[in-house]
């Protein structure tokens, strides 16, 4: 039995090398064929290995050249690409879809279409191949720059060219980016046209956005987007299809989840409920002021504050509080704002000198009791999240009448607290404490759990898909679009510090 088990063994291993041989003179053939070129007929995988190696040892100091250079190495460097593009017309097919990135909003000089021609002449020239080594390397290089061509296209439709966390000032936002596992993906996609489909971003807010940009070159149909942003809409149009590239949120939760969406441009909340809207207000959220931008994040909305306690953060109370208890001394008493030094509570603030406090680094701490009268109104939704922001309720109504709402110093202020409360906790016992805490008389602060942890996303898009199905675009109130494109710019000017 033993005998017969290694036989077995043998016998598999020598089907195995007589497959391996068998595939090395089609892979020559198939570059002859395809570059006119018999100096190419005799190449072996084998030959071209090495001289692939050695130049993904050199492509390593980029992340698609690092990852590139292990799923080769994976693969003990064979020329898997050049083996999928080139029967049929796979080579053609990727470079006609690099020459239509424009549609994306893309510059094709990005994924540098032009050198992989050049090389592809080069192999078609008899005389420029004069060693099998020369050959070799040549081919090598082809299959690199078919590799780097095809992963920096791939990658800008599945992940986008740029990487928010490194542009954005205030983002911490999960999202997805090339790794080990996409690049799995690409070189175990045998079939070069159904892999070029399937990158396609397929949300309907892009495919809208792809129709617009198309559209810019038709100026009789311009009269169907709805402009209220400087700079042109072209650029709002790029910046925000790279923005919807970013893998900021799962597919199945899109479609089939339940989340909160706040678009921090556009100044609104959404309720986002399989893929349809389910509520929408108005928000209020933070000044222009880089120190009070509404960050850009993802966490879970987990309870609730009911009768909310504001700790008033040492920031306002250093720049806002003690100026406005210095000038009034009745000011803290009338706002329900108690006074804490060491943790103990001050009975009498009225005693305090505070022309004679230093506001940064204080002793002093607040806390605004609740009440008609606090800032954060009568319930705020909680979060686990580095900037310590959340929605809530506010008393100061008349912000929402305004066109810009860029008011608060961070946090969310929602128009419709209770609607929020509602859509997220249903009809039924919890929404009911929440509605009957909120009016009593002698508030008292509540925490109420959410029955299930809701996904929520504070977001930054300077457009939105109206109602009546037409683009409106929003002010860029924080300036982000300009960073974006002047990445996007980069990365079009210096293609060749990317492999």
């Amino acid at each position: 039995m033993l005998q017969l088990k290694s036989n077995l063994i043998l016998i598999t291993a020598m089907i195995l090398v007589i497959s391996s041989c068998q595939q090395t003179p089609d892979f020559g053939k198939a570059l002859s064929r395809k570059f006119n070129n018999p100096s190419l007929k005799h190449l072996s995988l084998e030959e071209v290995a090495p001289f692939l190696e050695k130049k993904l040892l050199k492509a390593r100091n980029t992340e698609t050249g690092t990852l590139l250079a292990a799923g080769y190495h994976n693969r003990s460097y064979t020329p898997v690409f050049l083996q999928r593009y080139l029967p049929g017309n796979g080579m053609e097919l990727l470079l006609e879809h690099i020459n239509a990135a424009g549609e994306h909003g893309l510059d094709p000089v990005i994924f540098r279409p032009n050198r992989l021609l050049e090389l592809m002449d080069t192999l078609q020239n008899r005389k420029a191949l004069a060693t099998p080594e020369a050959t070799a390397e040549m081919v090598a290089e082809l299959e690199l720059q078919l590799a780097g061509t095809l992963a920096r296209y791939s990658n800008a439709l599945l992940f986008g060219i740029t990487n928010p966390s490194k542009i954005y000032p205030r983002y911490y936002t999960d999202t997805g980016r090339p790794d080990s596992a996409s690049m799995d993906r690409l070189f175990n996609a045998r079939e070069p046209e159904s892999w070029l489909d399937s990158i396609q971003p397929v949300r309907p807010e892009y495919l809208f956005l792809q129709k617009e940009l198309a559209r810019l070159q038709e100026p009789a149909e311009n009269a169907a987007v709805d402009t209220t942003s400087g700079g042109t809409l072209r650029q709002t149009l790029v910046v925000n299809l790279e923005r919807l590239r970013w893998k900021t949120q799962p597919d199945s939760l899109r479609e089939a989840g339940k989340y909160v969406e706040v678009n921090i441009a556009a100044y609104r909340l959404y309720v986002m409920e399989n893929g349809k809207p389910v509520l929408d207000m108005k928000v209020c959220v933070g000044e222009p002021s880089r120190r009070w931008q509404t960050p850009q994040l993802n966490s879970l909305i987990e309870r609730v504050q009911v009768n909310p306690v504001w700790n008033i953060p040492e920031s306002i109370a250093s720049r806002e509080i003690m100026s406005l208890a210095a000038a009034d001394p009745y000011y803290l008493e009338n706002a329900n704002i108690d006074v804490y030094r060491n943790g103990e509570k001050i009975e009498d603030s009225r005693k305090i000198n505070w022309d004679e406090v230093s506001g940064k680094n204080s002793a002093y701490r607040f806390k605004q009791r609740p009440g008609s009268k606090n800032a954060l109104g009568k319930i705020k939704f909680l979060f686990d999240n580095q900037s310590s922001v959340y929605l809530h309720d506010t008393p100061a109504k008349a912000a929402f009448d305004k066109e810009k709402r860029a008011v608060s110093h961070g946090c969310v202020r929602l128009e419709k607290p209770l609607e929020l409360a509602r859509a997220l906790f249903g009809e039924g016992p919890g929404f009911e404490k929440i509605k009957s805490e909120m009016s009593k008389k002698d508030p008292e602060a509540r925490n109420i759990k959410l029955p299930q942890e809701i996904p929520v996303y504070l977001t930054y898009y300077t457009f939105h898909i109206n109602q009546n199905g037409r683009l409106q675009v929003f002010p860029d109130v924080y300036g982000l679009d300009k960073l974006v494109l002047e990445e996007l710019k980069a990365t079009a000017i210096f293609p060749a510090k990317r492999l």
